[in-house]
């Protein structure tokens, strides 16, 4: 909980950085900025480029980009040389293996709920108009749940 509440004032705090820099450079916040000033139809609010930002900083944070790094997995454990040479891959625990299965699950799960919990709390959701959400007796796969685009309208709740 305290990782994502240092998740959310970081991003609360670098949003208006972020929106001061005038030079071009290689993230979404020009995409966002330019959607505000050429229509009022794709307006954000700050509060919107906050929550934004915020998922789009957890999907790339840390865990996932150094964990899944494919030098780390794939260098020799001659390789002197290597940044990840002293780490002890035996500990390393796969998806879907052994009785513990995935211990961080609970974990990802608890974040998940964490993060529509709080987008519920701040944004109303609905369905726009002219469009219905698929009946689940009309889907034709049965094996899995066939998962088609949702389209959502999003407001600010305040």
């Amino acid at each position: 909980m305290a990782d994502i509440w240092i998740i959310w004032k970081t991003t609360e705090d670098k949003i208006p950085e972020c929106l001061a820099i005038d030079k071009p450079r290689g993230d979404v916040m020009p995409y966002m900025i330019a959607a505000n000033e050429s229509s009022s139809e794709h307006y954000m609010s700050r509060d919107e480029m906050e929550i934004n930002s915020m998922l789009l900083f957890i999907t790339g944070s840390e865990s996932v980009t150094t964990g899944l790094l494919g030098a780390r997995w794939l260098s020799e454990a001659s390789d002197t040389s290597s940044l990840y040479k002293n780490d002890r891959k035996d500990v390393f625990n796969l998806f879907s293996l052994g009785p513990h299965n995935f211990p961080g699950r609970t974990l990802a799960y608890l974040e998940m709920r964490l993060i529509l919990a709080k987008m519920g709390w701040h944004f109303n959701m609905e369905i726009p108009n002219g469009m219905d959400l698929r009946k689940w007796e009309e889907q034709e796969i049965f094996w899995f749940w066939d998962k088609r685009p949702t389209n959502v309208k999003i407001r600010n709740a305040r």
